[in-house]
């Protein structure tokens, strides 16, 4: 098995993890749904039984199940798009480009559902992981394609233009320390070491 054959199993793997993680929230999502609901009609009740501060009660516990479904939400949102960039560098093999995003991307989401949904750290820490990989052995062995990116004529040019500066005594303009601070210095430690 080629090295790309064996990196196209690994995005495999990570996508399939990914799929694994959407289900579970969109399991969480459903099951907050339906809790929420159920809260509102009881907040419903207690309204309609003049018991204001327990409809309160509910009522701040539906706003929360809700913005936690609202970050599950846009949390999966965002592992889609993760998905489809792995299923594109897959077909692409331009991974360099591609990966350095992703794996930004699973941090912001780790952060977001890692509290709500158990073992969502594990599984997002697993596929940075597998991804960081990747791109480590990408740049390591794909080593001429990435200079090639990163080495271009007017890189070049801004190089010597920067070694020449350097080479004029650019060290020299640099500004003297105050004397002042060094003289008070020097005083403080005297007046130490005859004490």
């Amino acid at each position: 098995m080629g090295e790309r054959e064996s990196l196209k199993l690994q995005i495999n793997d990570a996508i399939t993890t990914i799929r694994g993680l959407q289900s579970k929230i969109d399991i969480s999502t459903n099951k907050m749904d339906e809790r929420a609901k159920q809260l509102l009609q009881s907040a419903g009740e207690y309204y309609g039984k003049q018991e204001r501060e327990r409809a309160t009660l509910y009522a701040n516990e539906v706003a929360l199940i809700r913005s936690l479904s609202g970050k599950l939400s846009k949390s999966r949102l965002v592992l889609e798009v993760i998905e489809l960039r792995l299923e594109t560098v897959v077909e692409t093999e331009d991974l360099a480009s591609t990966l350095r995003p992703a794996i930004d991307a699973i941090k912001n989401v780790k952060n977001d559902i890692g509290p709500i949904i158990p073992k969502a750290d594990e599984l997002l820490a697993q596929v940075n992981g597998q991804l960081s990989d990747i791109l480590a052995t990408t740049f390591h062995t794909d080593v001429k394609s990435v200079d090639s990116v990163i080495k271009t004529s007017s890189a070049e040019d801004v190089m010597s233009e920067v070694r020449a500066m350097l080479g004029a005594g650019l060290a020299s303009e640099l500004p003297n320390p105050p004397e002042t601070e060094s003289v008070a210095l020097t005083q403080s430690q005297e007046e130490l070491s005859e004490a």
